[in-house]
């Protein structure tokens, strides 16, 4: 009696961005007749095509996404993790009905389109097996330890033609119904990197390799019948045209572009840019409605759907983060724009009102000063961010310790700073009552005061504070610009006096 009631507000979701698609491996998209889905780290993202609309979100387990694949014919979507579980998902309930767990971790997988209850998985250890889905039976076919096989494929039309590329430059065609198998040495003794079967025939099948050649090989007389031009920026994508005889297409992660080819002539029949990045992978559909439709992943993440006919995209997804999101901070100067970093390695800055991303900037972009919309190098995962107080400049901490400023106007990396640590700086933060400085803290068990220059961006360690554990957290004082505190592993929060730091 007499004590205040406690009022629940409940805050309304305004928008909502999808994450972006992984690109470490091939196995991150699948079609179906008219549907296309991607995965992200923790969830798969089903659209239609007819609308290009969000039609499902799969959210399972808390382990990472290493792959899917679409059971066509019982329209259910297998997801493999990183431990080594496969849950089978029933996308009309959108409810997983079965989960199996592997021993082994899966290199790659490819289900077979003839028989929708069987999936081939290739291992660590060479091993080449087959889950039937509706058993849970595991049947070992083979084991290529000493080739390191780097792809395999079903062929669309034939469930006793399983094709097998190695490192070492190999194809081997295996029958799993015979437990037979037939080689064909590669030329050029680089590992092959991608395979597709002819679907209108047998015996056909196009390898590309890590070198960037390619070679059309008919298995039936086990002899390369075309050997195409050499592609400088390599071949990472395959896939044969639905409605041109002996038509082709390839795409590589280096460069926006989709090249198309017909299998008597030895170069490229046209080339078309595709997007704003390199392509990681490209399928079509089965329904012969979008025969003319083909679904990429692009290395920046995005999603997106070329028309063959006209040569251009008809839809791309926004660019999202593929990996964990760490950090989230509003522009100071312009509270329309927000800023994200990722694991992934990439920092975003979005538009609030649309949700549309403005730009991507990486942390490996060549040199200092130049534009950083590309990725020149791997990248390296952001696990904080803080922006300069006029909003002009953005700073980032890496996992290896580096501290990173843009220039978010121009998309510049202007400087770059690590004060001897090979650990993961967590957080940062600029000073908002004086630009000069920026406050970090690291794994490493101390804090960092970093001065910046105002006109160039140099950075110089200004001063360094040990603590006795790890220090996940750091905050300017909001009124008072020589006041701060930081958060410590050991469970204390110290607050310090940047002219005499002594903890207070």
């Amino acid at each position: 009696k007499g004590k205040k009631k406690l009022v629940v507000s409940k805050m309304k979701q305004l928008s909502l961005s999808p994450s972006g698609c992984q690109t470490r491996t091939r196995h991150l998209v699948a079609t179906n007749k008219d549907r296309f889905a991607f995965a992200s780290t923790l969830a798969v993202y089903v659209y239609k095509l007819e609308d290009y609309t969000v039609d499902k979100i799969l959210v399972g387990g808390d382990k990472s996404i290493s792959g899917m694949f679409w059971l066509r014919q019982s329209d259910r979507i297998g997801v493999a993790h990183v431990d080594g579980s496969i849950e089978f998902w029933d996308l009309k309930d959108q409810a997983i009905i079965q989960k199996f767990q592997l021993t082994a971790h899966l290199v790659m997988f490819e289900n077979n389109p003839v028989n929708d209850n069987e999936v081939a998985f290739a291992y660590t250890n060479g091993e080449i097996k087959t889950l039937d889905v509706t058993t849970g039976k595991i049947t070992r076919l083979a084991v290529y330890g000493d080739r390191n096989v780097t792809v395999i494929r079903w062929h669309p039309n034939d469930a006793s033609k399983l094709a097998i590329g190695c490192q070492d430059s190999n194809l081997i065609i295996l029958d799993p119904l015979k437990n037979k198998s037939i080689k064909l040495p590669g030329k050029s003794r680089v590992a092959v990197k991608e395979l597709q079967w002819d679907p209108k025939s047998t015996n056909y099948i196009l390898v590309s390799y890590q070198d960037g050649s390619m070679s059309l090989f008919d298995i039936d007389s086990q002899t390369e019948v075309q050997n195409y031009e050499r592609q400088g920026a390599g071949i990472k994508s395959i896939a044969w045209s639905q409605t041109i005889p002996g038509g082709f297409f390839t795409a590589t992660d280096k460069i926006a572009a989709l090249k198309v080819w017909s299998v008597a002539t030895k170069g490229p029949v046209g080339t078309y840019k595709v997007g704003s990045a390199g392509i990681v992978n490209m399928l079509g559909f089965t329904d012969p409605e979008y025969n003319d439709k083909m679904v990429a992943i692009f290395k920046d993440g995005t999603v997106g759907v070329m028309n063959l006919n006209s040569n251009r995209l008809e839809f791309k997804t926004e660019s999202g983060h593929s990996e964990t999101v760490f950090d989230i901070e509003f522009n100071p100067a312009n509270k329309d724009v927000f800023a994200t970093v990722a694991y992934d390695g990439t920092l975003k800055l979005w538009k609030v009102n649309d949700m549309s991303n403005i730009v991507t900037l990486y942390t490996k972009a060549g040199n200092l000063g130049q534009a950083s919309m590309t990725q020149t190098e791997d990248a390296e995962a952001l696990y904080g961010l803080s922006w300069a107080p006029d909003g002009g400049r953005i700073a980032a901490v890496s996992i290896k310790g580096d501290l990173i400023i843009w220039d978010t106007n121009k998309h510049k990396l202007l400087s770059r700073l690590n004060p001897g640590l090979k650990t993961p700086i967590h957080r940062v933060q600029w000073n908002q009552k004086d630009a000069r400085y920026i406050l970090s803290g690291g794994t490493d068990g101390n804090c960092y005061i970093f001065q910046v220059s105002a006109s160039e961006s140099e950075l110089s360690l200004y001063k360094k504070l040990s603590h006795p554990s790890a220090v996940y957290g750091t905050c300017w004082h909001p009124v008072n610009k020589e006041v701060f505190a930081t958060a410590c592993q050991d469970g204390l929060i110290r607050i310090f006096d940047m002219v005499t730091p002594n903890a207070k």
